[in-house]
């Protein structure tokens, strides 16, 4: 059995604490707690290790993730609905804080919500990154290819 140390406690509590901060947050994460340590684990690196940082930036993450969990819980329903999946005894709406409060599968949802228009908009936005990241490559390889000339030349000249 694995336990929880006592900063990922800490950090459950202060979660389940600040749910009635959250201006228009209606969902309770109760069966999704125990993802929540790992949402702070990527946000570390981002913050250089500072605990405290972490925890204010992973607060301000999550709070954002009951929001959009808030948001996408119809769309849960609904599919859970389809699933034959048993809801809760007093739950009016489903949702997911691990998968359900991701921004990109949210802000796809709601683009196709605009039909033609969202989806051109996804299908631009998908061909310009993809773009931007093949110019990037590009300039990654003439960079290494450039540092194998020079090191080749240098061999040469000993």
């Amino acid at each position: 059995m694995i336990k929880a140390t006592s900063r990922q406690r800490g950090i459950i509590n202060a979660i389940i604490s600040s749910n009635g901060y959250v201006s228009g947050n209606q969902f309770l994460p109760f069966a999704s707690l125990a993802g929540l340590p790992f949402m702070f684990v990527l946000i570390t690196p981002l913050a250089r290790g500072d605990f405290f940082r972490t925890f204010v930036i992973g607060v301000i993450v999550v709070g954002a993730g009951l929001l959009i969990g808030t948001n996408m819980s119809p769309l849960f329903t609904e599919a859970a609905l389809a699933a034959k999946f048993a809801i809760p005894d007093g739950a009016t709406m489903i949702s997911s804080i691990d998968y359900g409060s991701s921004p990109l599968p949210w802000l796809i949802v709601k683009l196709t919500e605009f039909k033609t228009i969202g989806i051109g908009a996804l299908i631009a936005s998908t061909v310009g990154l993809m773009l931007w990241n093949r110019s990037i490559i590009i300039k990654e390889d003439q960079g290494t290819d450039e540092s194998n000339n020079s090191s080749s030349d240098l061999g040469q000249a000993n």
